[in-house]
């Protein structure tokens, strides 16, 4: 398997045991609120997209709105909705964790472009610099036996 595909795979797979370890502490360890659970989601989506890019982000938000209406939306065990506004909540739920991803994401990309711009500025001046400093050298020794010459200049 190619590097960049396995690398690719493994943000998935963390993606989604993200999300097992998520519904395992609060589905069997702990009991909360589908609130606290939701928002946990939400920061595990975020934290995805900002490190990983959109499409790791969007996949752990597919996975974590079905692990949400499976384990803690009545009817739990199944991926019916009893109550209507349980899917205005579901809906809400996986909305916002692409929008919040699609803007991690964007703010990813301008990072990573302002320092690719800032490295860029960065080599243009070392390069200026030294242009510089070569056209001073160049122009001093074109000059020192004319100065030389003055210096010894009997009159």
């Amino acid at each position: 398997m190619k590097q960049p595909a396995f690398k690719s795979a493994l943000r998935y797979a963390a993606t989604a045991a993200a999300v097992v370890f998520v519904v395992f502490i609060y589905h069997v360890v702990i009991r909360v609120n589908p609130t606290t659970v939701a928002l946990t989601f939400l920061v595990g989506v975020l934290i995805a997209s900002a490190n990983w890019g959109l499409q790791p982000a969007v996949f752990m938000a597919l996975v974590a709105t079905l692990a949400f209406n499976y384990y803690f939306l009545p009817p739990v065990g199944t991926l019916t909705i009893a109550d209507p506004q349980n899917w205005v909540a579901l809906f809400a739920f996986l909305v916002t964790a692409i929008i919040a991803s699609q803007l991690a994401e964007r703010a990813r990309r301008e990072a990573q472009s302002a320092n690719e711009r800032r490295g860029e500025a960065e080599r243009r001046r070392n390069r200026a610099d030294a242009g510089a400093a070569r056209s001073w050298k160049t122009s001093l020794l074109l000059q020192r036996p004319a100065l030389l010459h003055a210096d010894f200049r009997a009159d």
